[in-house]
C-alpha cells in the first residue's frame, strides 16, 4: 500500500483548521479549502516516496477532492463530457486565456459529483428574492428565462431547468456577455 499526499487549495471560502486537524498538519492562518487527490496538472498528488500519482496510475478520469467550506459557496454547475469537450475547444480556438476569469472551460473533463459529508453540511440553502433575479436577469438581457421566471414563478422554472425543458443557450450568453 502506498500512501497518497493530496495537494491543498487555498480559496477564501475554506476553514482554517478543519482540513489541516484532518491530514495531520499545523493550521497556518490561511483557509485550507480543498485537498486534491488525483493527477489535474494543477494540483498533481504525489506519494510516499514523492514521486507524482499518475506514475503509478497513469492520467486519471476522476478527482477526489475533500472540502471544507466555512463560507456559503455559490451555485455550481459542471459539465457532461461532450459539453465539456465543446466549450474547451471553442474558448481554445478563440484564443481564450485558461486563467482568464471570463473562461468558462478550463479543460475538457466531465465533472461529475457526488458528496459525502463528514460533517453537517447544508447542500443548497435557497435561493434570491425573485425579484432580485429579475432584475439580474433583465440587467444581463437574460429575457427568456425572466420571461420564464414572471410567467410561471420560481418552482415551476427550476423543475423545467433541472429537467432540461427550458432551453437556456439565450442565458449561457448573456452571463457569458456581462462576465
Amino acid at each position: 500500500m502506498r500512501v497518497v499526499h493530496g495537494v491543498a487549495q487555498h480559496y477564501a471560502w475554506g476553514d482554517l483548521d478543519a482540513i489541516p486537524r484532518l491530514v495531520g498538519a499545523a493550521p497556518d492562518g490561511r483557509p485550507w479549502a480543498e485537498v486534491w487527490f488525483g493527477t489535474h496538472d494543477r494540483g498533481a498528488a504525489t506519494l510516499d516516496d514523492g514521486s507524482l500519482l499518475a506514475t503509478a496510475t497513469g492520467p486519471l478520469p476522476f478527482m477526489v477532492k475533500l472540502l471544507a467550506a466555512a463560507a456559503p459557496l455559490s451555485l455550481q454547475t459542471h459539465p457532461d463530457e461532450a459539453t465539456a469537450r465543446a466549450g474547451f475547444a471553442d474558448e481554445e480556438a478563440r484564443g481564450v486565456p485558461l486563467d482568464d476569469p471570463r473562461r468558462t472551460f478550463r479543460d475538457p473533463f466531465a465533472k461529475p459529483e457526488l458528496i459525502c459529508a463528514l460533517t453537517p453540511f447544508t447542500a443548497l440553502c435557497g435561493f434570491r428574492p425573485v425579484a432580485d433575479s429579475l432584475r439580474l436577469l433583465d440587467d444581463i438581457g437574460a429575457t427568456a428565462l425572466a420571461a420564464a421566471l414572471r410567467e410561471h414563478g420560481l418552482e415551476t422554472v427550476l423543475d423545467a431547468v433541472f429537467r432540461r425543458r427550458l432551453p437556456l443557450q439565450d442565458t449561457v450568453d448573456a452571463c457569458r456577455r456581462h462576465g
